[in-house]
């Protein structure tokens, strides 16, 4: 599986950005479970979505009892990052990572808008017109997109760089050799160029047409609708060519979720506990079981 993708990120290369932590991308198509798949590995605790979020669950003691969590097929403590949840921070005006001075001059005033009637009161993105816009042209939606990455790639880096330190501080502390895992949850993991803080990608991939009666009964959408949403992804990477992406390097594994939810469980302790999942120079140290 030695290859690299076009930005030369190859999941099989050695050598890690974070010295105590692997870091796991996991994409894949709307409705495939990659959310699903993200909270069976890093149960029992939440999504991150931030450096606060980190700092509450370490000053709930977590860390120390997430060593061996019961009723887990691995006993590393993995940390569920959500990029969809961290992205919604680049609009809020107290973030400094927002966008909202460049969304207005990309797309117009409209896009933004204020509670207060003299205008003094921060603006906020006004969500409506903005995808509005954007999704009816695919040259404003990659415009978007070409604003919000980088900085939903900042706002991870600044939480992967705190797991890190908390991972240094507990195998400091303790006699444990175990590498902790972060997994970054995002489907479009690898066309954002997030590539360079992978250790590996993992794709879950479900048939189509289990995708569009998930679409049409969990979120109440038209067939049509389902099926538009799905086609408007083909085009991304990890996605549609996920064979041909294997096969090159650019994703390690692929986790097809075709069963129910105890199965797809069971495909990720195989993949957890198969060196060639996480290109096999780049697998966390210790904690797998076999007894599940």
């Amino acid at each position: 599986m030695q290859g690299c993708d076009d930005d030369g990120f190859s999941v099989t290369e050695p050598g890690r950005r974070w010295e105590y932590l692997t870091v796991l991308g996991l994409c894949g198509g709307i409705a495939s479970g990659k959310s699903t798949a993200s909270s069976i590995l890093s149960a029992p605790f939440p999504p991150l979505t931030s450096v606060a979020d980190l700092s509450k669950q370490m000053n709930n003691g977590d860390q120390e009892e997430a060593c061996d969590p019961p009723g887990k097929f691995h006993s590393l403590r993995a940390y569920h990052i959500d990029a969809d949840r961290v992205a919604h921070g680049v609009y809020d005006p107290s973030d400094k990572h927002n966008i909202l001075e460049d969304l207005e001059k990309a797309f117009g005033p409209d896009v933004l808008t204020t509670s207060d009637e003299i205008g003094d009161a921060p603006k906020s993105v006004n969500r409506p017109i903005l995808g509005k816009i954007v999704f009816s042209d695919p040259d404003a939606m990659s415009k978007l997109e070409e604003l919000i990455w980088p900085q939903v790639k900042a706002k991870i880096i600044e939480i992967l760089d705190e797991i890190n330190k908390v991972c240094e501080n507990s195998l400091s502390s303790s006699s444990s050799t175990r590498s902790p895992v972060a997994i970054i949850e995002a489907a479009v993991l690898l066309d954002a160029g997030w590539g360079d803080l992978l250790d590996a990608v993992w794709v879950v991939k479900l048939p189509r047409e289990r995708a569009l009666h998930r679409m049409m009964e969990n979120r109440g959408m038209t067939q049509e609708d389902a099926a538009a949403r799905i086609d408007a992804q083909n085009s991304r990477r990890g996605i549609e060519n996920v064979i041909e992406e294997l096969e090159n390097g650019s994703i390690s594994c692929i986790i097809e979720n075709n069963g129910d939810v105890e199965d797809l469980r069971s495909k990720l302790n195989v993949a957890w506990n198969d060196p060639e999942s996480w290109g096999a120079v780049n697998a966390p140290k210790g904690g797998g079981r076999s007894d599940s």
